[in-house]
């Protein structure tokens, strides 16, 4: 008789999810993951296999993020019509590429704009980037909340600078600097240079499969008076091929394949890279 009654109930509980299980399918394939549903007995399924129960073998830290957060959007977009006070959203960019978080921004927004008169929203993120996303590129009044001992309080306040921005000041500075390149220095550069290309690659060729790559395409196409000299982009995109994601250790390895000029020439063709790009950011760096 238990049993029974946990059937019963158990498939009460899936039939008040189907508005839910729709809703999520819907958003699935809007946001271009279609490849991935969810079935009548609400599980997880891969094209067309049930994964439920091997999630981490299937899903990447993004996916699972993406997923996890429009599964959220679809149990909101259903109680729209209820009386929600507070929505709080944790982190909901961790490990997403760009599309993705102008997506999750676009939906904040979507969800803010509906709720906002009834529903104070709480977005919690480290990533500079993503605040200035929704603060400067909404329509929404979002603002920051400082924490202290003695509380938090509401700072409608300037543009966080971002991490992209405190990176292409240091590398700027190297460029011009007279000094010999650091030990530290050493250390970070390729990095730094990396995380520079792929944001500049990222915003000018959103939709390709590595944008870096186009990005390194575009630019030895450029017959023009102020194209770069092929030798030093060859450098460079090996500098961040060999020293990217690397530890001091690793750095002290790679100096026996860039000399201390390199580096220097490296951080110069860097900013030639943004010029052509993007030239209103050396401005501000």
């Amino acid at each position: 008789m238990a049993m029974d009654i946990s059937k019963e109930t158990y498939l009460q509980d899936l039939s008040q999810k189907k508005p839910l299980i729709k809703k999520m399918n819907e958003i699935l394939n809007d946001i271009g993951l279609s490849k991935f549903q969810v079935d009548p007995q609400f599980n997880l399924v891969l094209n067309s296999k049930n994964i439920s129960h091997s999630i981490n073998s299937y899903l990447s830290d993004g996916e699972k993020t993406v997923i996890a957060f429009f599964l959220f959007v679809a149990e909101i977009a259903l109680k729209f019509s209820q009386n929600i006070e507070l929505i709080v959203i944790d982190d909901p960019i961790s490990s997403l590429d760009y599309d993705f978080i102008y997506n999750i921004k676009s939906f904040i927004d979507s969800l803010y704009d509906r709720m906002k008169t009834t529903t104070q929203f709480i977005v919690l993120t480290h990533n500079n980037i993503f605040y200035n996303m929704l603060k400067y590129r909404s329509n929404q009044n979002f603002g920051k909340l400082d924490f202290s001992i003695a509380g938090s309080i509401y700072v409608s306040g300037e543009k966080e600078e971002t991490l992209y921005m405190e990176k292409l000041k240091v590398i700027k500075n190297i460029a011009m600097q007279e000094s010999d390149v650091s030990l530290e220095q050493k250390t970070f550069i390729p990095n730094h240079c990396r995380f520079i290309l792929e944001n500049v690659a990222n915003f000018f060729f959103p939709n390709t499969n590595c944008p870096i790559d186009v990005l390194e395409s575009d630019i030895r196409r450029d017959d023009s008076e102020t194209r770069i000299n092929k030798g030093k982009l060859t450098t460079l995109f090996s500098a961040i091929q060999i020293g990217s994601h690397s530890l001091l250790n690793a750095s002290l390895d790679q100096d026996s394949i860039i000399s201390d000029p390199q580096y220097k020439e490296i951080c110069r063709t860097i900013i030639k890279i943004v010029k052509k790009y993007c030239p209103r950011q050396l401005e501000i760096a």
